[in-house]
């Protein structure tokens, strides 16, 4: 069998679909747990664990910080940030900027800024842009 073909075949292959999306393949819940589960209850060695499921160095050390003996403490949390951020455009402002479009659509973003700014409201013009794209204001 020639070179060719090996990798033709190897490109139909789901696991390499998969491992081109991402950086890494995903594990289930159970691995996660049982790989944790035999590092801390069975005291198998790391190399053992790493090589038995695997799993990278990092992701295991990562799991086995947060793992208290329970699958629940394995789930995947949230990223959401908790907090808004420090720079980011208030509501009211958002909604003066459409109010200001829409009475007068014919004006450009960089003139809305300015009115804005007659009004103490200091906005740059690329966030008022922004702000039109993101609803749909143009």
């Amino acid at each position: 069998m020639s070179i060719i073909k090996l990798t033709q075949n190897r490109r139909r292959c789901p696991m390499n679909i998969l491992a081109q999306e991402k950086n890494y393949l995903p594990i289930d819940i159970e691995t996660k747990y049982h790989a944790c589960s035999r590092r801390v209850v069975s005291s198998w060695s790391i190399k053992k664990v790493l090589s038995f499921y695997h799993v990278k160095r990092s992701s295991l050390y990562r799991r086995l910080k947060k793992f208290n003996g329970t699958k629940e403490s394995l789930i995947d949390k949230s990223h959401k940030p908790l907090k808004k951020h420090p720079n980011s455009i208030d509501s009211d402002i958002v909604n003066k900027i459409l109010n200001l479009h829409k009475r007068n659509s014919s004006q450009s973003f960089t003139e809305i800024r300015v009115r804005l700014k007659h009004d103490g409201i200091n906005v740059s013009p690329s966030s008022v842009l922004r702000i039109f794209k993101r609803n749909n204001a143009f």
